[in-house]
C-alpha cells in the first residue's frame, strides 16, 4: 500500500513540473523575434550580417539587428549576444539578400552555408542588390511600422505576376551553377519613390547573372521580360510601342513562350539553334483617333509587338553569348530535343554559345477588345 500511495503522490508532482516547464517556454516565446530577412555583405577579414524581422514581431515596428565576424556562424553569434533579451529565430527566414560588391567577389561560401546550415532552408529565395550593400538596403528601406520584409512580400507577389522578376531560390541557384555553370538571381534596387515622404524603398531590378560563382552583370527589367519568354515565365506585363501613326499604344502581354530546335551538322556539331517565340497581348491604351476596327492598324500594332518582344529576347541571347554563359538553360532544352547527339558534343554548351548561330522568330497575336466573340488578329511573324 505504501508503494501504491507513493506512486499516486508522485504523479501530481510530475504534472506540476510539466506545467512549470510550459510556463517557462511561454515566456521564451514572448521574447522570440522571427527573422524574415537576412542580409549578407563581405567585409575585410569576414562577413557582415543584417537581420530584419517583420513588423508582426514587434509593437514598435520592424526591428533590425546587425553584426560581423570572421564567418557567418560567428557573425550570427555576435548578433545574438547583442540582441539583449530577444531570442532571434532564423528558421523561418523568407529572404536572403547579398550586396553587389560581395556578389562580385563570389557567393560560393554563402551558398555553401545555406546548404549546410540547419538554420536556413535551402529553398529560401535569394536576391542580389544592384548598386548597394545588403545592409544599406535593409536599413534604409521602408519606414515605421513596415520594413524590408513587408516590401519584399510585395516584390515577390508583383514579380511573379508580371514575369520580370521570378523568385530564384538558393537551391535553384546552386543547381543551375552545377549543371549550367551559370545562373540567374533575382535583383533588387534601392530607390526613392515618387512620394518621398515614406523614405526609400526596394524594387525589382531584373536579374543578376552569376558565372563561375561570381556576379558577371545584370539584366534590366525589359531583358527580364525576354527571360520570361525563354524560361516559360512570361507573366502579365505591359509594353509601349509606336503605333505607326505618330502615337503610342500600351499593350498588355498576357502569355507567350518559346520552342527550341537545334540544327545538326553531318559531323555531329550544332550548326544553328532555331527559337520560335509566340506572344499574346491585348490593347490597354491607344492614342485618340486610333481605330481598332481597322485590321491594317491592328496588324501594324502586332508587328510592333513582335519587334519589341524580339528585341527583348535577342538582347538576352546576345549577352548570354558574349559571356559564354548558358544562364537561360538552352543547353538543357537542346539536350531534351536530341539527348544522344547532345552527349557527343566536344564542349559544354555554354562554351559553344559565343560562336553559335541562333535564329529567332516571333509570332504575335493581339486580342481584339471590341470583338465579344473572342476573335483575334494575328501578325505575319517576325524573324530576327
Amino acid at each position: 500500500m505504501k508503494k501504491v500511495l507513493c506512486f499516486v503522490l508522485c504523479v501530481p508532482a510530475l504534472f506540476l513540473g510539466g506545467c512549470t516547464g510550459i510556463y517557462e517556454n511561454f515566456r521564451e516565446i514572448e521574447r522570440l523575434t522571427v527573422v524574415d530577412t537576412m542580409g549578407i555583405d563581405r567585409i575585410p577579414g569576414g562577413v557582415s550580417l543584417c537581420f530584419a524581422a517583420s513588423s508582426r514581431s514587434d509593437e514598435d515596428g520592424a526591428p533590425v539587428f546587425s553584426g560581423s565576424g570572421d564567418s557567418i556562424e560567428t557573425a550570427i553569434d555576435n548578433i545574438r549576444r547583442r540582441s539583449g533579451d530577444r531570442e532571434l529565430f532564423c528558421h523561418q527566414t523568407q529572404y536572403i539578400i547579398i550586396g553587389e560588391s560581395s556578389a562580385k567577389a563570389g557567393i560560393g561560401d554563402y551558398l555553401a552555408f545555406v546548404g549546410r546550415s540547419p538554420l536556413i532552408r535551402i529553398d529560401t529565395p535569394l536576391y542580389i542588390v544592384r548598386g548597394d550593400g545588403a545592409k544599406t538596403l535593409i536599413e534604409e528601406c521602408g519606414g515605421a511600422p513596415a520594413g524590408i520584409s513587408e516590401v519584399m512580400a510585395g516584390i515577390v507577389q508583383s514579380g511573379e505576376q508580371r514575369g520580370d522578376c521570378a523568385v530564384t531560390t538558393a537551391a535553384e541557384v546552386m543547381r543551375n551553377i552545377l549543371s549550367r555553370g551559370s545562373a540567374l538571381v533575382s535583383a533588387l534596387e534601392l530607390t526613392v519613390p515618387s512620394d518621398a515622404a515614406d523614405g526609400k524603398t526596394a524594387v525589382a531590378g531584373g536579374y543578376a547573372i552569376i558565372k563561375g560563382g561570381k556576379l558577371s552583370g545584370f539584366l534590366s527589367r525589359e531583358q527580364a521580360i525576354g527571360v520570361g519568354f525563354l524560361t516559360g515565365d512570361s507573366g502579365v506585363c505591359s509594353v509601349t510601342v509606336d503605333d505607326g501613326r505618330g502615337g503610342k499604344a500600351a499593350l498588355d502581354i498576357t502569355g507567350g513562350g518559346t520552342r527550341v530546335a537545334p540544327v545538326w551538322g553531318e559531323d555531329g556539331s550544332i550548326v544553328r539553334v532555331n527559337i520560335s517565340a509566340s506572344v499574346k497581348a491585348t490593347v490597354s491604351e491607344i492614342s485618340a483617333g486610333a481605330d481598332l476596327d481597322n485590321a491594317a492598324y491592328v496588324q501594324q500594332l502586332t508587328g510592333r509587338l513582335e519587334g519589341s518582344v524580339s528585341e527583348m529576347i535577342n538582347s538576352v541571347l546576345r549577352l548570354s553569348a558574349s559571356l559564354g554563359a548558358d544562364f537561360l538553360g538552352l543547353g538543357e532544352r537542346v539536350e531534351r530535343f536530341d539527348p544522344e547527339r547532345y552527349r557527343l558534343l566536344d564542349r559544354p554548351f555554354g562554351e559553344l554559345l559565343p560562336a553559335l548561330e541562333v535564329q529567332l522568330s516571333v509570332s504575335g497575336t493581339i486580342n481584339h477588345p471590341n470583338d465579344l466573340d473572342g476573335g483575334v488578329l494575328q501578325g505575319n511573324g517576325r524573324d530576327a
